[in-house]
């Protein structure tokens, strides 16, 4: 059966990275008052963020997911897919976090598109996690 216990070399990149992103998605995005209009953002750029959300949040689900199961221990019992839940529901928790405390910040704002795609990406390492864990 596999270790129960966190890993902590994983856990410590798993908590600068959620350190690294809490400054990322609550920093203030251009000046706050310029006279000038404000530019649209593209469909295009919107799109690209949205990847950058998924990518951020996917790469956490892997951190808290490694700092509970060593990667050498994938092929051993439940607790691979314990942890693998547990870490899914910590970062989509975490995702869902992050963006309810935007909408209390005066330059920020809760976007409902913005928790989808740090859902996704959580959900995208979680798929790949459990068809990857009966390789090898």
């Amino acid at each position: 059966m596999g270790s129960k216990r966190i890993h902590g070399r994983w856990a410590v990149a798993a908590a600068i990275w959620m350190s690294l992103a809490w400054v990322l998605l609550t920093m203030q995005l251009g000046s706050a008052e310029t006279g000038t209009q404000e530019v649209s953002v593209s469909a295009f750029v919107d799109s690209f963020a949205k990847f950058g959300h998924a990518a951020l949040f996917g790469i956490l689900a892997w951190l808290l997911h490694r700092s509970l199961v060593h990667p050498r221990e994938r092929s051993l019992g439940g607790w691979y897919f314990q942890a693998l839940w547990a870490a899914t529901l910590a970062a989509i928790g975490y995702g869902v976090v992050t963006e309810l405390y935007q909408g209390l910040l005066p330059h920020r704002s809760t976007e409902f598109r913005d928790a989808v795609a740090n859902s996704a990406g959580v959900a995208c390492y979680a798929l790949f996690a459990f068809c990857w864990r009966g390789k090898g």
